[in-house]
């Protein structure tokens, strides 16, 4: 096998590569990965040793390859610059269907909603935001965003841990 570099042993899409290499022996190394990936062992070295900038079309490759799709939203968070801003509710891992349960469960409670709903009403009814409103808005978006975030956790159990009927 090729010498990996040191460098990149902490290196997002390196750990990625080898822990897909556990399942397959061709992703053990930067040639196998690269051919697969149809892209050069080299361009594959510089993003795994921080040198050169992952394009996205890589990414979304990289994370059909390895069995991976919380890249897609690593990338998001942490590399495309408009994710950086909104990407607050976007989840990079993988978590068990009861977490994902529990939290969804607990975020969506019946009495929760109903009062979201009736405060988004009262406030649009006027058509206007007052200062006051504007605080319950943002209590709202938090509200909302938790919801986002759970669904996004969903998402990722969802295409990881039932991939392929398993």
């Amino acid at each position: 096998m090729q010498n990996e570099c040191s460098k990149g042993n902490d290196n997002y899409y390196f750990l990625c590569r080898k822990k897909a290499s556990e399942h397959n022996d061709a992703l053990s190394s930067r040639l196998g990965a690269a051919s697969r990936l149809n892209i050069s062992e080299s361009a594959l070295r510089n993003y795994e040793v921080d040198t050169a900038n992952v394009p996205q079309d890589i990414v979304c490759a990289m994370a059909d390859l390895y069995g991976m799709p919380e890249m897609e939203t690593h990338y998001c968070k942490t590399d495309c610059p408009i994710g950086k801003h909104v990407g607050g509710a976007l989840t990079c891992e993988v978590k068990s269907i009861e977490s994902v349960a529990v939290n969804f469960l607990t975020h969506t409670n019946g009495n929760d909603i109903q009062a979201m709903q009736n405060a988004v009403l009262k406030i649009a009814l006027d058509g206007k935001v007052s200062e006051q409103e504007r605080d319950q808005l943002r209590q709202i978006v938090k509200f909302i965003e938790n919801i986002a975030r759970d669904a996004s956790d969903m998402r990722l159990m969802l295409e990881r841990k039932c991939q392929n009927g398993a």
